[in-house]
């Protein structure tokens, strides 16, 4: 059976055609070349939420406003499943293993595109990038579950090169979680809803940790 020479097209028929694409046919389309990752960002898409949670096993959630019953993940796990059959996908030059896999849970289906995450979050973090960019919309939350207090600060300022604002922010530290780690939150991120810290800090003495250090850089300015 001869291929059909999408690539071929003009600019207006392609994009008509991209328009007709699934999700993760959308971001593999994407992914082929800087040519398609510019033409899928033309695309009028209906701007999806996207909510990005960095723990052990990572997820990207990608929630459309048209279809409110269906998420689409792109997982990021420790430990892939053999089981499935494996694909090839190239991030930013990079080649990585990856599967496809979907579970119905009530009146809710979710699709998984699945990557072998890293220690530092490298590879979901270029996917958070590359999916903001072709859909046009920003992160809309982010969350860190037990992560320490070099990676919090990490993810933080990785965030604020991409936007300076965010609606939701949840973290969660396994250390102390330090009065620079705070000034960099709060320095780094707007927060337009809700923020939520959970760690084991002595609240009382952060406090007053916090307030020195505005007061040390109040005066250096």
């Amino acid at each position: 059976m001869s291929r059909f020479p999408l690539l071929r097209l003009p600019n207006l028929p392609l994009l008509n055609c991209i328009q007709y694409l699934k999700v993760f046919e959308i971001i593999d389309f994407s992914l082929l070349s800087k040519r398609t990752k510019a033409l899928v960002s033309l695309v009028n898409w209906n701007h999806p939420d996207i909510h990005a949670n960095f723990y052990e096993n990572s997820k990207l959630c990608l929630k459309f406003p048209n279809d409110p019953g269906l998420q689409w993940i792109l997982d990021f796990r420790v430990e892939l499943d053999d089981e499935l059959d494996h694909n090839t996908r190239v991030i930013d030059g990079n080649q990585f293993p990856s599967y496809i896999d979907s579970a119905l849970h009530g009146p809710k289906a979710f699709h998984y595109l699945t990557f072998p995450n890293d220690d530092n979050f490298e590879t979901m973090q270029k996917m958070a990038e590359h999916v903001s960019v072709i859909f046009r919309t920003p992160i809309t939350s982010l969350s860190t579950n037990r992560l320490n207090d070099q990676l919090t600060m990490s993810i933080v300022k990785w965030l604020s090169t991409l936007q300076p604002s965010v609606v939701d922010l949840d973290i969660d530290t396994t250390d102390d979680i330090t009065a620079p780690t705070l000034l960099c939150i709060l320095d780094n991120i707007k927060v337009t809803d809700h923020f939520s810290l959970d760690s084991k800090t002595n609240w009382m003495m952060n406090c007053i940790q916090l307030e020195q250090s505005m007061e040390t850089s109040f005066h250096h300015t």
